[in-house]
Order: structure tokens, then sequence, then C-alpha cells
């Protein structure tokens, strides 16, 4: 009996442990982009940004009639990594925004290259001292 219980005790132990564990990750966000800040992908993301969505946001992502403004680091959907991920891939119901079947890669560029403009969203800082700037 008293095996059992306390059998028992480990177990819902370790079920609570595993369970707070779980709940902590879950409350992070675990996405980031895997080419953010790299100069081949930004480029990348460049040239399918001038082809796909500067008809919208203007060539340098300030928006104009239709599209956003990439550069002022507001986002209306989000402005985690994988939030701008989400969007550029489902698009945006109820405007303009269209989704896109862009393979994963090709949307981190993009995504890559949004974050280039301004922004700096879920961006680590760089490091260095500003007063030096």
């Amino acid at each position: 009996m008293l095996r059992t219980g306390l059998g028992l005790c480990l177990a819902l132990g370790l079920a609570w442990c595993c369970a707070a564990g779980f709940d902590e990750k879950d409350k992070k966000d675990p996405v980031r982009n895997p080419l953010a800040r790299n100069p081949a992908a930004i480029e990348a993301g460049g040239e399918l940004f001038r082809a796909r969505c500067s008809f919208c946001h203007g060539l340098d992502g300030k928006g104009g009639g239709r599209g956003s403004n990439l550069t002022s680091g507001e986002w209306v959907h989000g402005g985690k990594d994988s939030d701008l991920f989400s969007t550029i891939r489902k698009g945006v119901p109820g405007t303009q925004m269209p989704p896109n079947d862009l393979p994963d890669a090709e949307t981190w560029q993009l995504v890559a290259f949004i974050r280039s403009l301004g922004g700096a969203g879920d961006q680590p800082p760089v490091a260095g001292d500003p007063s030096r700037t």
C-alpha cells in the first residue's frame, strides 16, 4: 500500500513537472527566421519583394495606395517573425493582401528582407555602444 501511494505521488509529481515545462515552452514563440540577418537571404528576399510585393507596398516598402508601410515597425497582425511569415503565407482576409504559396525558404527570405527595411520586431538588438554611432 505504501509503495502504491509513493508510486502514485511520484507519477503525479513527474506529470506536473512535465506539464509545467510544456506550458512555459508554449508561452514563448520558438519560431524564428532561420535566415535572419543573412545577407544572401535579404538580397533574395529583396528580389522576391520587388517582383511580388512592391506593387502594393512600394519599392521601398513604405506603402502606397493599397499596401501598408512595412518600415515603421508597427504590425497590425503581429510583429514576430512567425507572425510575418503567417501573414505572407495566409494573406489577410477582407483586404487586398492575398495568400501566397511560396516555399518556406522564400517566405523566410521575404521576412528577412522586410526586417532589413526597419522596425526590428523580435530580432535581437545588435551589440555595440549606441553612443558611438
